[in-house]
């Protein structure tokens, strides 16, 4: 099916609908217990038929892997920004209903997005789970400093949606999902920060796609 001929089956203005009545879903409280496990969540393409998903479970705060599982499938709708979520979403949400985690973590926004639903606040409200979103660049918001906080503001009502975090001289753009604050993330990321640019569970699931794209293209 040509990318055309996707975007003409998907119905973008009921993507957008959807994503605007689960936003009120959203919870921005730290909603959880204590976290003991991880389930971070990454996918790569090869070409632009098939998506290979990933999810890895890890302890925490040692940050061993304890498992990992994906698929490899179709691609069903084409990439369009700020409707993410439903290209990849399906995908994670079907991996993560067989695990046991306590907290997602995501390549990608939570409601630092225009109608204050990226993808991990998405995954996050249809698992009813704490999601936190983390991206190596900004989709919406303005960015400001004060001292030593960089912060990503809505830009209609300017209110916080996201901060930025140093790793290795670049920039991670992290921001709440779903039943966790925007602090909380913030602190909840820093403390995955080791030896590479991304958390490292992330880091590690990234790898992992990228070696299973090698695998099977």
């Amino acid at each position: 099916m040509s990318k055309l001929a996707m975007r003409i089956y998907f119905n973008v203005s009921k993507a957008i609908a959807l994503q605007r009545h689960l936003s009120k879903k959203v919870v921005l409280a730290d909603k959880y217990d204590k976290i003991r496990r991880i389930a971070a969540v990454d996918s790569s393409f090869i070409g632009n038929k098939k998506i290979i998903a990933v999810v890895g479970v890890f302890e925490y705060p040692s940050l061993d892997m304890l498992e990992y599982e994906y698929i490899i499938d179709d691609i069903r709708i084409p990439y369009i920004p700020g409707l993410l979520a439903f290209r990849e979403a399906p995908f994670y949400i079907k991996l993560l209903s067989k695990k046991s985690f306590d907290i997602i973590l995501v390549d990608g926004h939570g409601i630092a997005h225009p109608r204050f639903l990226g993808i991990a606040a998405h995954v996050g409200v249809i698992l009813n789970k704490p999601s936190v979103g983390v991206a190596k660049r900004k989709l919406y918001g303005s960015i400001k400093t004060l001292g030593n906080k960089t912060m990503i503001l809505d830009p209609k009502s300017n209110k916080i949606i996201g901060l930025v975090l140093k790793s290795r001289g670049k920039d991670l753009y992290v921001s709440p999902g779903h039943r966790i604050t925007v602090e909380s993330a913030a602190l909840f990321v820093k403390s995955l920060i080791k030896n590479y640019y991304l958390p490292v569970p992330l880091y590690i699931v990234d790898k992992l796609t990228k070696d299973l794209k090698r695998k099977y293209r």
